[in-house]
């Protein structure tokens, strides 16, 4: 039975469950050269994916003007998408203070 967690921030008002085989949120992350970067080059957002500790992943395109779902393992998400879009896969945790 998952244990049901309390509130974690001021604007998560749904109930927080934690599960063994809950997905991790990952991202494919855009960076760019800082000493050539400009105003408009900032680091970019390509793709949320979320990872099943099985291996399978189901990926969110955010380019382009709709965008896309694709499912899929996440060793293809590494190998295909991460090259195609130029972006590194990385997971994704809130920040830590201090």
């Amino acid at each position: 039975m998952p244990q049901l967690l309390p509130e974690t921030s001021a604007t998560d008002h749904l109930d927080v469950i934690a599960l063994d085989g809950a997905p991790r949120l990952c991202a494919l992350y855009r960076t760019h050269d800082a000493e050539f970067a400009t105003e408009e080059d900032l680091p970019d957002i390509a793709g949320w994916v979320l990872a099943w500790p099985d291996g399978s992943a189901l990926t969110l395109l955010t380019e382009g003007e709709q965008p896309r779902i694709i499912s899929g393992s996440l060793s293809n998400v590494e190998s295909w998408w991460s090259a195609l879009l130029a972006a590194d896969l990385v997971a994704v945790q809130q920040p830590t203070s201090g």
